[in-house]
């Protein structure tokens, strides 16, 4: 007694040597024993989990600790319980250190008589969290074992039972998947003919039953929700591989409407029934005529599985399910009123509107009833419920795959209609607006199109609110800009709106360019769709002079359209609006005085990037949709920069020669010089034209530079042809684009005559009394240049091929003199000299990113085996660019000529790169790429697909080891 009242005194203080040494004593008299246990237990009881993992190795190292955790008796059990205390679950270290004893249980529990079992079962259930894998599944089997004879312990066993399958369940699922599957018909029997039902083995039926649904169809997971990409690709590798016998299926449905209770474990269950066994559905299909509403109402998650794989189906429907789904689709009103109904939980809406959708696609001869029935449903809905994201979800999803149901007095119609009343107070009354109503807001703006006639008299309000009170928010603007497009306005209503809009204090936060890109962007959608409505109304000079301002003069998309407007301007008044665009500034809040002001507010550096990047895409004829590609507001618009150096010239405003230096130091020759490799030829004839204007205004004046300028420019003349008397002007012949590019370096170097080209350019220029427009210029001596400079000069010459290579025309040009063979070699010789290599890797993108290219490249000049013998001397930093190079050759290549000249051969080349990737384990990007091209190789035709199953296992352990990232 003295003893244990020191040792709990002392009990933080107590060294692990302490308690051995105690140990030692109860092995002298047996008689003393239980009072020795009794001290040990005490101190034992008394230590923290601050015990260090040192400490505790020490204490299981003694011969009378492993003997207690293996002895039976109360009072052996009490004290194992605090000795298992000092252990982790989760610790493998823990777990390897008290292996021997887990076994020990395990075999006790498997080699021994049934009838022996009782004495042992608490002291194994006490081990389980610490078990091993293969000890879990031989405790579970001799569980089931003992339930499926009928033994008198099974009530003492189902302790034992529940206990190993919660530690199951606890491990990761693809290691567990198999096993309860494989043993998942005795615990399905188990479940259903227990007296006592048990949630954990319900659970367990669960848990397997999740492994054989298809990934991303969870009835307690809502769409979407699930974002861990580690959990995902899981879930993908056990998935594929479910299966489950037909008996087992039968058995287990019968056995969960026969209690008629419906847990969230049933209701999994049933669901993964319903999409992998077709006997499931055919008796839930019977269940289904004999009581539809009760199932409705308390397993709408399997209604609507079996709604879904009924529709999925590509054979004609089974009687039986048809005579089920019709029972359901009686209830076609109900699932819309749950779906508008503000009151329902969201997530019984979105599953009542997959039952909508799975009965539209079953029964389409009663469409006409069902588009009668939901309409009558959202015509008695209030408002917010209608502008809940699940219906408005819903109404999309209808809209995209059955357009047809877009008729008059539709639910279009009806939705649009209460919807718009409802946003009007919120624009109106709210000073914010709720994070779920700007999400609503894109999805309504969706739906406008598919509303036959949208009411003016409702959409009005809106428009006026949304302009007075929400003119500086991106969401309420787009939807503005939408429903302008969708709605007809009168002509005074719509100059109205305008005025509002250019008058607004907030329209100069946009002038001044101090709000978000998407805000201004959404704003001038909305200016353009009110100028076009009535264009012969709304086109007003003082109206345009106000959109001026607002212009940036870039590619981006809300430049475009605010050109397209001045052109609409143009074509409506029959006047030309360069005297408004004369007043036109870079520079935000400023007005020009003159076009000459104009032009010389541009940005030097901006222009220069224009130049080496202009869209050749680029049409004059801007309402044309594709027009909106490649949007970059990085960029000057060539058009308007065109377009303002011809009025420019033409106003005459430029009085001496600094004037004309100032002009061109902002690098607009070399814009317009660039426009004349442009694909469309408008473009080129309007870059003729106004190079023409220049040339002839430098005639009559006299600057430095002038006679340089003039020289140049003849030079770019002399593959001009004149035009043909009495003939049409026909577009001049678009020039390789090395060719333009080499006439716009040599013009921005003569104002900057300090750049190192200069006098490269004007020396090549001057020592050929021709040019070949088909040739690349300095190609040679910029790559091999032998001064102590070269390293400047190869730089910018390995720039200049890839700023030259836009098309096939350039890839022609760029074969004849070998640029991908001299550009290789530098690529080799250079293993110090990263952005180097980082640099030619852009120009080999270039040239990947042309069909014809890459023919060319992998067949003539072994692109891939190349790529093959450098994969071990890549860099750090070089893996993306060289990942993206491969995509291109999957994406643009022609796979049936590669195929028929290296007879598959190109496909093993590739495989062989990317193993070589993914083993040096990059960015996420770079798997995204590699993922890319995978699925490409994969997709292609089977007869040369190398065996991917190696690479996509590295694939999805890498994915699964970035993630927690």
């Amino acid at each position: 007694e003295r003893s244990a009242a020191a040792a709990k005194q002392n009990a933080n203080l107590i060294s692990l040597r302490a308690q051995a040494e105690i140990a030692g004593h109860i092995s002298l008299a047996e008689s003393s024993a239980p009072h020795a246990l009794r001290i040990l237990n005490i101190a034992l009881g008394e230590l923290s989990r601050e015990v260090t993992s040192p400490a505790v190795h020490l204490l299981f190292a003694t011969e009378f600790v492993r003997e207690v955790c293996s002895s039976q008796g109360e009072l052996y059990l009490d004290l194992t319980a605090n000795i298992k205390g000092l252990l982790s679950e989760s610790s493998a270290e823990d777990k390897d250190l008290v292996r021997g004893i887990c076994a020990y249980w395990s075999s006790i529990i498997s080699g021994a008589p049934a009838q022996t079992h009782s004495p042992a079962i608490p002291h194994v259930i006490q081990w389980v969290p610490f078990m091993s894998t293969d000890h879990l599944l031989s405790c579970l089997d001799i569980s089931l074992t003992s339930f499926d004879k009928g033994s008198q312990e099974t009530s003492e066993m189902m302790p034992l039972l529940e206990s190993v399958l919660y530690a199951l369940m606890k491990l990761p699922p693809n290691s567990v998947y198999e096993a309860l599957g494989a043993r998942m018909k005795a615990l399905v029997l188990l479940s259903v003919q227990a007296s006592r039902p048990s949630a954990l083995i319900s659970e367990a039926v669960r848990f397997v039953m999740e492994s054989i649904l298809p990934v991303g169809v969870d009835p307690t997971v809502s769409a979407g929700e699930e974002t861990d990409a580690e959990k995902i690709a899981s879930k993908a590798l056990s998935h594929w591989r479910g299966s489950l016998p037909e008996d087992v299926t039968l058995d287990l449905l019968e056995g969960i409407m026969g209690k008629g209770e419906w847990s969230q474990s049933s209701t999994v269950t049933a669901t993964a029934l319903m999409y992998r066994s077709s006997g499931a559905r055919l008796k839930f299909a019977e269940w289904l005529a004999s009581d539809c509403e009760c199932l409705i109402k308390e397993a709408l998650p399997v209604v609507s599985a079996f709604l879904d794989a009924a529709s999925a189906a590509d054979e004609a429907l089974h009687p039986s399910l048809e005579t089920g789904a019709k029972s359901v689709a009686t209830h076609f009103s109900s699932f819309a009123k749950d779906v508008f109904n503000a009151a329902t939980l969201g997530r019984r809406r979105a599953l009542a509107s997959n039952c909508m959708v799975s009965l539209i696609r079953l029964f389409p001869d009663q469409a006409k009833d069902f588009r009668r029935a939901l309409t009558v449903v959202i015509e008695s809905a209030t408002p917010a419920a209608v502008l809940e994201h699940e219906g408005l979800v819903f109404l999309e999803r209808l809209a995209t795959e059955y357009p047809r149901w877009a008729v008059s007095e539709g639910p279009f119609d009806a939705a649009v209609e209460l919807a718009l009343k409802w946003v009007v107070r919120r624009f109106a009354e709210d000073k914010t607006d709720k994070p779920a109503l700007l999400k609503s807001l894109g999805i309504l703006g969706g739906l406008l199109p598919h509303a036959t006639e949208i009411k003016p008299y409702l959409a009005e309000p809106v428009l006026t609110a949304a302009v007075q009170n929400r003119l500086d928010r991106a969401e309420p603007m787009q939807f503005a800009s939408q429903l302008a497009r969708n709605v007809t306005l009168k002509p005074p209503n719509t100059n109205r709106l305008i005025q509002s809009i250019v008058q607004h204090p907030q329209f100069q936060l946009h002038v001044r360019q101090t709000t978000l890109p998407a805000t201004r962007e959404a704003l001038v959608a909305l200016l353009e769709a009110l100028f076009k409505a009535h264009p012969n109304v709304t086109c007003q000079p003082n109206s345009i002079a106000a959109l001026v301002s607002l212009y940036t003069g870039t590619q981006s998309l809300a430049d475009r359209r605010m050109l397209s407007v001045f052109q609409l301007f143009e074509r409506h008044r029959r006047v030309s609006a360069s005297s408004l665009l004369s007043r036109w500034s870079a520079k935000a809040g400023s007005i020009s005085s003159s076009a000459f002001e104009a032009v010389t507010s541009l940005d030097p550096t901006k222009m220069e990037r224009t130049f080496l990047k202009f869209p050749q895409s680029r049409s004059i004829a801007v309402d044309q949709v594709r027009e909106y590609r490649d949007c970059d507001e990085e960029l000057y618009d060539p058009v308007f920069v065109m377009l303002l150096l011809a009025a420019c010239v033409n106003e005459g405003s430029i009085k001496n020669g600094i004037s004309w230096v100032e002009l061109f130091r902002t690098n607009v020759l070399s814009v317009v010089v660039a426009g004349v490799s442009s694909r469309e030829g408008d473009i080129r004839r309007m870059a003729v034209s106004v190079l023409g204007l220049a040339w002839r205004a430098l005639q009559n004046v006299t600057f430095h530079e002038r006679d340089q300028t003039i020289f140049v420019l003849n030079r770019l003349r002399h593959f001009i042809p004149p035009p043909e008397p009495g003939k049409p002007q026909a577009s001049p012949p678009r020039l390789p684009t090395c060719t333009s590019l080499l006439f716009a370096h040599t013009l921005h170097c003569i104002f900057y005559p300090a750049t190192f080209v200069y006098p490269v350019a004007m020396r090549f220029l001057l020592q050929r009394p021709t040019f070949n427009p088909n040739d690349v210029p300095l190609i040679f001596e910029m790559l091999f240049k032998g001064s102590e400079d070269w390293k400047q000069h190869r730089t910018w010459m390995v720039a200049y091929l890839r700023d030259s290579m836009r098309g096939s025309r350039d890839w022609a040009v760029l074969r004849k003199r070998h640029a991908w063979d001299l550009l290789a070699a530098i690529f080799q010789e250079s293993p110090h000299d990263p952005a180097l290599r980082l640099a030619i890797l852009e120009v080999f993108l270039r040239f990947t990113a042309n069909p014809d290219a890459v023919i060319s490249l992998v067949l003539r000049s072994s692109l891939l085996n190349w790529m093959e013998n450098q994969a071990s001397n890549i860099l750090d930093g070089e893996d993306l660019a060289w990942a993206m190079i491969i995509e291109n050759v999957l994406t643009m290549s022609d796979h049936e000529k590669l195929d028929a000249n290296t007879a598959g051969g190109w496909r093993t080349s590739v495989s062989h790169n990317l193993e070589a990737l993914m083993n040096r384990k990059g960015s996420i990007k770079l798997l995204a790429v590699i993922s890319r091209c995978l699925l490409r190789l994969a997709s292609t035709q089977p007869t040369y697909t190398p065996d991917l199953s190696h690479d996509l296992e590295a694939a999805v352990a890498w994915l699964q080891s970035v993630e927690p990232e």
